[in-house]
């Protein structure tokens, strides 16, 4: 997992980007898969997301927070990053996303609706942004289903 990368993703016209990610850390450094298909759905993907994404996410323990780079972008536009996170559990679930100082925190916890975001993100001089995944306080978990870039 660590240093993996995907790209050329896809934009809302469906068109190739020079957009990409990279895993910076280790993930878990367990024998755990870093993804799961444990979250709650509304059915005939009719929540915030598809079926299909709001189930599967990445996740993490409490006291492992995940880094990941986001490459290809544009270094004269500035962007704002929506994260999801979600979990069939009742309990705290709740995820901090973190760019630069800014850090948002969203309960995943049956989450069908909700998301949060960071606004005005300018990426670096090579046209990256390092975004840090993390369980919040008092959660044992931290989620990431879907990312939204505009």
């Amino acid at each position: 997992m660590q240093n993996d990368v995907d790209s050329g993703f896809i934009d809302s016209e469906g068109e190739a980007t020079s957009v990409g990610i990279k895993i910076l850390t280790a993930w878990h450094n367990t024998s755990l898969p870093p993804t799961n298909d444990y979250g709650a759905i509304a059915g005939n993907n009719s929540g915030i997301f598809p079926d299909y994404v709001m189930k599967s996410a990445y996740w993490t323990d409490a006291g492992k927070p995940q880094k990941f780079q986001i490459f290809g972008l544009d270094t004269s536009y500035s962007y704002k990053f929506t994260f999801y996170g979600n979990r069939a559990a009742t309990d705290n679930r709740t995820t901090n996303y973190q760019i630069g100082d800014e850090t948002v925190s969203l309960n995943a916890a049956n989450n069908l609706t909700n998301t949060v975001s960071i606004e005005s993100v300018k990426p670096d001089t090579s046209g990256s942004v390092t975004v840090t995944l993390s369980a919040g306080s008092g959660s044992v978990y931290g989620y990431l289903n879907a990312m939204v870039i505009t």
